[in-house]
């Protein structure tokens, strides 16, 4: 249960960066000034664009990769994924079909988001075939050194209906 729980919520680590690049996008042409201790959003776009091919490639390898070494991601109900080992176990069960237990083939749509140097939040809908209706959640993730080092996640696997 455990594990299932943290492998769903990955859906929120995925859903989280498609908005991250837009929002990064629009702040990189707003403003052209250093941003705090060096985060500037081209660091983030870059960080988020990489996560977003990962993850359209379904690419357990490369999602493990855009975390640093210490990387800690918080999930509800207690649920905390640490090191390089659980991360792959993680992605690797997400990165499978959802015949085989896993969400590949979800969609994120942004709602809502706010960046602000090296940290995001954004509220995001998921959608899949294999879901019977939407689901909102909300994520927040911190980014030093072009990787993600830390995440938070609203996504609570239990609420998900499938079809």
């Amino acid at each position: 249960m455990r594990f299932k729980v943290a492998l769903l919520v990955a859906i929120g680590a995925v859903a989280v960066m498609a908005p991250l690049t837009a929002n990064a996008d629009r702040q990189g042409k707003r403003h052209h000034h250093q941003h705090p201790r060096g985060h500037h959003p081209s660091s983030v776009r870059a960080v988020v664009r990489e996560h977003i091919d990962a993850v359209e490639d379904c690419d357990a390898a490369r999602l493990v990769d855009g975390y640093s070494r210490d990387a800690k991601l918080f999930f509800p109900d207690g649920v905390v994924v640490q090191g390089r080992q659980a991360l792959t176990e993680l992605y690797e069960g997400f990165v499978k079909s959802h015949e085989e237990g896993g969400l590949c083939g979800i969609t994120a749509t942004p709602v809502d988001s706010f960046t602000k140097g090296g940290t995001a939040f954004v509220k995001f809908r998921v959608e899949a075939p294999f879901l019977a209706e939407e689901y909102f959640s909300t994520d927040g993730y911190v980014i030093r050194g072009g990787k993600i080092l830390s995440e938070v996640s609203t996504f609570d696997a239990s609420k998900l209906k499938f079809k």
